[in-house]
This record gives structure tokens, C-alpha cells and sequence, in this order.
């Protein structure tokens, strides 16, 4: 299963094209943004991304796959915005 936060990085790197900037924008290091693209790569089994030491590029189906991501997570966004007001307004009290 993917999770959002894969999503998120894949997004980042297809944004910049760029393993380094993509690590300063999603907050992890760059061997593990690699990583985290891999796993994603092996989860949706194809190459999302064509890399060589010098550029990142992507590939059909990372460029298809982008414009799902993208929707999947400005739905999650939305939600998120959905529900933030309920969860800020709410407390949890009780006796332990």
C-alpha cells in the first residue's frame, strides 16, 4: 500500500527533478528520498522517474502517475481543511 507520505516526496521530486532539493522540501535526506522513491517504484511496479548522474526525468507513467498524485493529494488536503476546525474546537477531558 502507498502511503501519503511517499506520494508527497514523488511529488517533490517530479516538482523539482532534483533528489537534493526534493530532501530540503520534504524534510528527509536525499539517499532517503531515494529510498522512498525505490519502494514507491517497487509498490506501483514501474519506473516513475529516469535517472542518470546528472539529470532526473519522468518517465511516461511517472508523468501519469503525477497528475493522480496530485489530485489524490489536494483531496487529502481538502479533507484535512474539512475537519481541522472540528478537531481545533474539541478537547479531550476525562479521569484517568
Amino acid at each position: 500500500m502507498v502511503d501519503h507520505f511517499e506520494l508527497f516526496v514523488f511529488k517533490s521530486v517530479a516538482k523539482h527533478l532534483n533528489f537534493s532539493k526534493a530532501s530540503a522540501e520534504v524534510g528527509v535526506s536525499a539517499p532517503q528520498v531515494t529510498k522512498i522513491i525505490a519502494t514507491l517504484e517497487d509498490k506501483v511496479k514501474t519506473k516513475l522517474l529516469q535517472r542518470t548522474t546528472r539529470s532526473v526525468r519522468l518517465t511516461d507513467d511517472g508523468q501519469a502517475f503525477l497528475k493522480s498524485v496530485i489530485k489524490t493529494l489536494d483531496a487529502l488536503n481538502e479533507t484535512n481543511q474539512f475537519f481541522a476546525p472540528a478537531l481545533d474546537s474539541k478537547s479531550i477531558t476525562g479521569v484517568v
